[in-house]
């Protein structure tokens, strides 16, 4: 017998000899469990004594598992001696991460007190399960625990720190994690008390912080008693832990599209404009590299490229480019480790003529945080070797693809099966070569009622530091939580070398950005969305300036040896560098007011936290407080406010002058003296954190969206299913309060907000490819006048685009702006020969016009309103009376003048542009918007100083007149369309940049996430169903088939992809009608309802393209036709393919089936449910008397970027023939 069978059978034998003396006396059913204890404790033995060989392995354990029972350990493994020497079979296997880590412990059995210990284990429960697990078990020290009280542990205890795992996915139910339960005597031997089970394909999609409850173990006797009775088996603890497992990917990293914008003010700015320009990029390989030090990274580098000269908004900037070459990386790991690394790139320049001769230019540091969610990357390059004045160089940006792959492959991987939420707490991932900033949040005390019929709040909370997010747990029902959580954050910075003494400088510029604020918000967690319970923020001087030093560790607070006696005694104090002690400066946050919040709340709510740096950051904060540059930022807001509403008021009255009865005249300030309706013209809101006024070019930032939203049906499809809802007085007073706008950030956390929350959310994400700008206008709500938010684009071609978030809308007006203005003038109209005939040939085009707009407003699509007042006779956009016929004989003097009185109040600003009046060419008349008010983007806010009515004006605003300005050309003042409430030279000095600078959206929910979800719904609703056919006196039988569900899939897929087509692009309206096909027909009448497209003039998207217009703009419109083209060829397979299965359409026999579809933009069961109550067709089908009648509910949720959903319900009825 070889050597390795003499250990591993003496191994075995004394293991499984100490686990049975340890159950001594104890009852059969403890012997029984104790017995499978032994059997865990071999397999880890097996594990430890001899390599893993595969299938050999596997088989000698199964054989000893049979032998343990008949006692005959030895012989079976001769008999497997020869298996050791053959090669395992070529399985294929998945790699996992797995790490435990005790955080509370809790009895809650029948005795007043508890001494004891747990037991951990990983255990097949499949008899033969082929696997390559080898996990030894693990056990707690002694425990002291008190009944009903929770002994939570102010340092988590590791049990595992990132042991490998290879095992199939599919595999992961057939193992499972055991938590055993250990009484401990003092006079006998330990009894075996209690036992949890966890399946791992459990664990993997379920939130790491976990709550295990431990059952009581029963004797066969008893368990049998119990489920005669029908009673339940008792828990006597509850084992609180966090537990991750992972599976590891070999993640594809393709750069792509990369380009560096350099700055036009840098002092070298001309020097490197025509240089070549090269870039590499530093990557890391694994979760143990280190970019600042390239260590065990790769370094791909981007050719050399010329700069090109480029036109961003008003100004020329120098662009290199490499889109056409790309470079690939791979990062193999799990995905925390990779959302936890970063990449550094390095820029250079090269002359021309000295090719060998390259010079850094600057730095860039980017996280890969977002990577799984977002393709787009941007960041500021940085220089430490040209001054203050040269520290920014300029942007670079780019795409970066990923390919997950699995370990070792070459192809891409399906969609995992499990995914665990986001964690924050686990130390596991980190690097032990970075400092970090540590946030340890203990408790919070007297939190709002958020629930009103429960008087209670489900809190979590949210803490962000330098562009990143971090939560905790939510914990129900409670408001006074105890999170005990710690959050860490990773200090970075692009140059190791700006922590030197001579840079201090620069440190102080870094540190003033996204570094220097520390924000914790307080929120409670609702089905599908969130609402705010408080904020407090911090400064990091705070902390670096803190005169309370403390011992510490990265995971907290150490023990003190005079500690408690029921102190819970750490494991390994010291053995890892996660438990390394260090003295650092503490800031002590305990009882910090929270402020804000969307309750009422009679006592002062207040949160428990500390923060430091670890190790310990010796620098010193020379940066001012805040708090003085606050107050004279807002003075000089409140102002400007001032001065821009009185511009607006005096422009309101001069519009009265001509046009007294239409919207333009109406009052701008709104006051309690107001009657009727408003429009006014807001410029300042509330920032979310200070309540401190701001402007609205603030609430915008860049966001970078995923690939696939990139069209503009799809990406406006996936806006709409941000649920809406606006706050009662929103509603009640129909105006836009300068309290009720919201960041990206906020929106895209609570998941539910106003149209003016969507409008800047999408903004956001259209800023960076196209000249975007948030609109705020008025709609008609039935009679009354509301403010309304939309989003507009200019295209160089000279189009304008309206983007409506509330209906998946998009309007497009053509020759509305001129690119190429630079001078303030009129559009150009046709010259007079002479003064009569120039007259008469006004007033035939004028009656030419109201008689065109009459006949064109005839079936009246959008009922809109007067455009440049009352007068029969000025042109209308909308339905307007026919106007009176008039002899042309018999022009009396008095109509002479009052045609005169019409031409030269045409010719005013605010009349209507009669070239936009144009029905052939530029004429809109299906707008659904009243008026514009403002415009804003990221960098200025203009006020409407035309028409009020958006289909007649131009939106020229280079032309506009500056806030303030003293006009002495008359024709100039009169030509200046827009009123801009900043000057260039103001935008240059005032604060603009984004409330929150990054917004990162969740990953889409995975399958096993949706699949519950659409259970669940389901349920819900037939339940609903039984429920009110039985008040009505009616049984109710559903017809569930997988076969039926399987047709209705079809049909509902066919209308996802409708809702993110552009009606625009529909192929079948560039045919004749005779020459559709069925499938074609089908669209027109069934789906589209005969809806044709409203653009009549055209679209943005499919003009051409028209001359000097940037070619790289055009590329893009080419891609969006091409996406359309393909989305729609799509729609009509999947019609075509219904329609040939119509045919075996699984109804019962006899009977007809049905239906009908209905969509949401939530998952909430209650608010899909109280709708239901009031749509016709549900009460309907409810209310169905036949009694043969058979009901089919069906649902499928589509898993969309952000966190979002587009769910569709299908109730069918399937009733007699007769």
């Amino acid at each position: 017998m070889s050597m390795a069978r003499k250990m591993l059978g003496k191994k075995a034998a004394s293991n499984t000899a100490d686990v049975s003396q340890d159950a001594g006396e104890g009852n059969d059913a403890s012997a029984v469990e104790v017995h499978k204890g032994s059997h865990v404790a071999v397999h880890g033995v097996l594990g430890d004594a001899i390599d893993d060989t595969g299938e050999a392995l596997e088989d000698i354990k199964d054989a000893m598992d049979r032998a343990m029972e008949q006692n005959d350990l030895p012989d079976v493994v001769n008999q497997g001696e020869a298996k050791l020497e053959q090669k395992p079979d070529d399985v294929k296997f998945d790699h996992f991460e797995f790490s435990l880590s005790a955080l509370a412990f809790e009895y809650v059995g029948k005795e007043t007190s508890m001494y004891c210990f747990f037991g951990i284990a990983i255990v097949p429960n499949v008899p033969r399960t082929r696997t390559k697990l080898s996990v030894l078990p693990q056990f707690t020290s002694a425990l002291h625990l008190e009944s009903k009280e929770k002994m939570t542990l102010q340092i988590p205890d590791v049990f595992y720190d990132r042991k490998l795992l290879a095992v199939r996915d599919e595999d992961l139910d057939k193992f499972e994690l055991t938590i055993t339960m250990w009484r401990i005597s003092n006079w006998t031997f330990n009894t075996y008390h209690g036992r949890a089970v966890k399946k791992l394909s459990v664990i993997a999609s379920r939130d790491p912080n976990m709550a295990i409850r431990v059952f009581e173990v029963l004797s066969k006797k008893d368990l049998e008693e119990k489920i005669k009775n029908r009673r339940p088996v008792s828990d006597v603890a509850v084992f609180h832990a966090n537990i991750t497992l992972e599976q590891m990917f070999d993640f594809k990293l393709f750069y792509e599209n990369w380009s560096l914008t350099q700055r036009s003010d840098h002092p070298k700015y001309k020097e490197r404009a025509k240089q070549l320009q090269h870039i590499t990029f530093i990557i890391p390989k694994s979760a143990s590299s280190d970019a600042s030090t390239k260590r065990r990274c790769q370094t791909p580098t981007l050719e050399k490229r010329a700069g090109v000269a480029k036109v961003r908004g008003n100004d020329i900037v120098w662009e290199t480019q490499w889109s056409s070459s790309a470079v690939m990386a791979t990062f193999r790991g799990t995905k925390s480790s990779l959302q936890q690394q970063y990449f550094i790139g390095h820029a250079y320049s090269t002359p021309t003529f000295v090719a060998a001769m390259s010079t850094n230019i600057g730095s860039v540091l980017m996280n890969l945080r977002s990577v799984l969610d977002t393709s787009a990357f941007k960041s500021r390059v940085k220089s430490l070797n040209s001054g203050m004045s040269g520290f920014k160089v300029g942007d670079l940006d780019g795409n970066i693809r990923v390919v997950v792959c699995p370990l070792g492959k070459e192809y891409a991987n399906k969609s995992p099966e499990f995914q665990q939420p986001k964690l924050s707490n686990s130390v596991f991932h980190l690097s032990s070569s970075e400092k970090h900033l540590v946030v340890c949040i203990t408790k919070c005390e007297h939190l709002a009622a958020a629930d009103e019929e429960k008087g209670t709040s489900s809190p979590y909370a949210a803490v962000s530091w330098d562009s990143t997010v971090q939560y905790t747990p939510t914990l129900k029902d409670t408001l006074r939580p105890v999170f005990n959580h710690t959050f860490y954050f990773p200090v970075r910075f692009f140059n190791r070398k700006v922590l030197e003494r001579r840079y201090k400088d620069f440190l102080q510029d870094e540190l003033v950005g996204n570094k220097r604020v520390i924000k914790i918000d307080l929120w409670h967690e609702e089905e599908t969305s969130a609402a705010h319970l408080g904020q407090a923020s911090l400064d990091i001087k705070a902390i670096l300036d803190s005169n309370q030093v403390l011992r510490r560790t990265i995971r907290g607070a150490v023990k003190s040896s005079e500690g408690d006696d029921d102190d819970y005694p750490e494991r390994g104090q010291g053995k890892r560098w996660y438990d390394e002690i260090k003295e650092v400066k503490v800031y002590d946050g305990s009882q910090t007011p929270l402020m804000g919040g969307r309750f009422s709340n009679n006592a002062q709510a207040v949160i428990k936290f500390e923060a430091y740096f670890w190790p310990e950051w010796h620098i010193s904060a020379s940066w001012d407080d805040a708090s003085e540059d606050l107050d004279s930022e807002t003075r000089f807001w409140q102002e400007k406010e001032k001065q821009f509403l009185a511009a607006n008021a005096q422009f309101a009255d001069d519009y009265a002058n001509f046009f007294p009865d239409a919207i333009g005249a109406k009052e701008p300030q709104v006051s309690s003296l107001t009657k009727g309706d408003f429009r006014t013209f807001p410029c300042l809101a509330l920032h979310p954190d200070t309540q401190e006024p701001v402007p609205l070019t603030r609430f915008l930032t860049a966001v970078d969206m995923p690939r696939d939203l990139s069209r503009p049906a799809m990406l406006l499809h996936w806006i709409s299913n941000i649920t809406f809802k606006m706050s009662s007085r929103q509603e009640r007073t129909g105006l836009i309060k300068d309290d009720m706008w919201r960041d990206p950030a906020t929106f895209m956390h609570t998941k539910i907000g106003t149209p003016q929350d969507h409008a800047i959310l999408l903004c956001s994400m259209l800023i960076s490819a196209f000249d975007a700008y948030v609109v705020k206008g008025t709609i008609r709500a039935g009679k009354k006048l509301v403010e309304h938010a939309w989003v507009m684009t200019r295209d160089r071609s000279g189009w304008i685009t309206f983007w409506e978030p509330t209906t998946r809308e998009l309007y497009h007006l053509p020759k509305r702006w001129s690119p190429k203005k630079r001078k303030a003038r009129l559009p150009a109209v046709e010259e007079k020969k002479d003064e009569e005939e120039g007259d008469a040939e006004a007033d035939d085009a004028e009656e030419e016009a109201v008689e065109a707009l009459r006949d064109s407003m005839e079936a009246g699509v959008v009922s809109d309103t007067l455009v440049g007042g009352d007068d029969e006779d000025l042109p209308t956009v909308g339905r307007a009376p026919r106007p009176k016929q008039r002899a042309a004989s018999a022009q009396s003097s008095r109509e002479k003048s009052k045609q005169e009185m019409i031409a030269q109040r045409e010719k005013v600003p605010t009349a209507p542009k009669q070239e936009l009046l144009r029905e052939d060419s530029t004429l809109v008349d299906w707008l659904p918007y009243d008026s514009i008010d403002v415009v804003f983007n990221n960098q200025n806010i203009w006020a409407n100083h035309q028409n009020h009515h958006p289909a007649c004006i131009t939106y020229d605003f280079e032309e506009c007149k500056t806030l303030g300005q003293t006009d002495v050309d008359e024709d100039a003042t009169k030509t200046a369309g827009w009123l801009a409430f900043l000057s260039d030279e103001e935008r240059k000095t005032c604060k603009l940049d984004p409330i929150n600078f990054q917004v990162i959206g969740e990953t889409a929910w995975p399958r096993n996430i949706v699949s519950q979800k659409q259970e669940q719904l389901i349920g819900d609703i037939c339940e609903n169903i039984r429920l009110l056919r039985s008040k009505s006196g009616f049984d109710s039988t559903f017809d569930q088939r997988t076969q039926l569900h399987s047709q209705l899939e079809l049909f509902v897929d066919m209308h996802e992809t409708l809702r993110s087509l552009d009606i625009d692009h529909c192929p079948i309206f560039d045919k004749k009608r005779e020459q559709w096909t069925e499938s074609e027909t089908y669209l027109f009448e069934v789906l589209l309802k005969q809806a044709e497209r409203y653009n009549r003039q055209g679209s943005a998207f499919t003009a051409k393209a028209s001359a000097g217009e940037d070619d790289q703009f055009e590329a893009m419109k080419d891609l969006i036709r091409v996406d359309e083209r393909r989305s729609w060829s799509k729609l009509l397979r999947q019609i075509e393919e219904f329609r040939k299965r119509k045919h075996i359409f699984p109804t019962k026999k006899e009977k007809k089936f049905t239906g009908f579809p209905l969509h949401f933009s939530t998952t909430a069961k209650d608010t899909i449910r109280n709708y239901l109550m009031s749509n016709d067709e549900f009460f309907k089908m409810v209310h169905e008397s036949n009694e043969d009648v058979l009901l089919t509910v069906y649902c499928k949720i589509f898993p969309l970027w952000g966190g979002f959903s587009s769910t569709w319900l299908f109730f069918g009825t399937q009733l007699p023939l007769d």
